[in-house]
């Protein structure tokens, strides 16, 4: 359970500082995201918009060092909950519109398979509130002995750290892809 709690708490934090940091100097354009999913008052947009970004990091940033990860992870989880929410009520209204996870510039749809991935991070999110990995942080150790050595710890976070970077780089590059071949198409029917 260690080993799944330190890749669960690593891969939240990646996830969770990529999409803040991505967002956080982009307050308008990603405003118009929230805006766009119909769900809160006009009021709130803005707020949301300035604000969801810094909670994002800051729990990524809690998780990343090892201090109030339970609290940290509970964060998490009820935002992803709710990121939940927003994505299947817009999909059960027919509405594939833009998710905004990670900023504006990736211009990625809502489909039934972000709700699936949100669905995996809020059980990540659940490991590492209910048995958070005792290594690799800097809070207070909760036990006497860690179940994992230093190395051990450091292992499963480098080996997490190149596997998300290989999803994010194959996902990405798919992405691209598709609209390269995408572009081509139209090009050949303009022309």
């Amino acid at each position: 359970m260690e080993v799944l709690s330190l890749v669960a708490r690593f891969v939240l934090a990646v996830v969770f500082l990529t999409a803040g940091l991505s967002k956080l100097f982009v307050p308008e354009q990603f405003g118009r995201v929230v805006r766009n999913y119909r769900i809160l008052p006009e009021g709130w947009v803005r707020p949301t918009a300035i604000w969801l970004p810094r909670i994002e990091i800051a729990c990524g940033l809690l998780l990343l060092l090892g201090v109030g990860e339970q609290v940290a992870a509970a964060v998490m989880a009820c935002m992803l909950v709710a990121f939940i929410a927003a994505a299947a009520w817009n999909l059960l209204r027919g509405r594939e519109i833009d998710c905004g996870c990670f900023g504006v510039s990736g211009r990625r749809r809502i489909t039934w398979s972000t709700v699936a991935q949100n669905l995996l991070l809020v059980l990540a999110a659940s490991v590492v509130v209910v048995e958070p990995a005792r290594v690799l942080a800097v809070g207070p150790m909760r036990g006497a002995e860690p179940g994992l050595s230093a190395t051990e710890a450091l292992a499963v976070l480098i080996s997490t750290t190149l596997v998300l970077v290989g999803i994010i780089t194959a996902a990405e590059a798919r992405r691209f892809s598709l609209a390269a071949r995408g572009a081509r198409a139209s090009d050949g029917v303009a022309g």
